[in-house]
Order: C-alpha cells, then structure tokens, then sequence
C-alpha cells in the first residue's frame, strides 16, 4: 500500500510546527537591574534601576551608564544579550576582571549574571537575568 500524496506533504509541515514549538521560550522577559557605583566617595549614595524586555530577538533598551543591550538569541530556556560597550564578569568575592571584558553574555533560566562597566572608580553593575 502507498501513502497518498496529502500524507507525504503533510510530513514536512507537521515537522515545521514541532521544530518551532521546540525553540518558544519558556520564560516572558529578560530582566535587567542597573546599580550605579562609585569606588572613591564614601558618601555616594548608588541608585537601581529594573530593565525589561520580551524574549525575542532585537529587543533594546539603554540601561544604567547609557549601555545599550540587546536580545540577540532566545532558546527555550536561555537568552544571548549584546551589550554596546564590552562588560567586566563580577567575581565572586565582588571585584571585576577588567581582563575579561566581553559584549556579550549568555543567561540561562535559574542564573543572575553580574556584570559591570569595566572602569575601576565608578560606573554601573549590571545583574541579568530572565524569567
């Protein structure tokens, strides 16, 4: 017996759709909190500020220090962000390592990235996330 022609079509199309329904996000925005900083005055006081954007390639917004990011890939449970300017990681005890500057950063589902401008007397720390 031999498939009929509507069958065979079908096939490719119903592969589509799944392959599709595979890559939607699972999460709705991707999140960004801008804290400035200043390394030097002891009295300067640091303002934050929350950043959002849909999950979906070339999404922008200036955030904190006038950094530009933008969404420039979205899996199911993770994001690629491109920032304007390259970022310094935040280490774990808290310092920058203005050695391993990069402009862009992967963020999965669960994680909060840190990053900062990558100058040493005052500048913005970022924390990425998406959810």
């Amino acid at each position: 017996m031999r498939p009929s022609t509507a069958a065979l079509l079908s096939l490719p199309v119903g592969l589509l759709v799944l392959v599709g329904c595979a890559s939607d996000p699972e999460f709705t925005e991707v999140r960004i909190v801008s804290t400035t900083w200043n390394g030097w005055d002891p009295d300067y006081e640091p303002t934050t500020t929350t950043s959002t954007l849909a999950p979906a390639e070339g999404e922008e917004t200036v955030v904190g220090c006038g950094v530009t990011i933008t969404v420039v890939g979205v899996e199911h449970d993770r994001a690629l962000l491109r920032s304007d300017e390259a970022l310094a990681p935040v280490g774990d005890t808290g310092g920058i390592d203005l050695r391993d500057t990069q402009d862009e950063v992967e963020v999965a589902m669960g994680e909060v990235v840190e990053m900062s401008t990558a100058t040493m007397d005052g500048g913005c720390g970022f924390e990425l996330s998406v959810g």
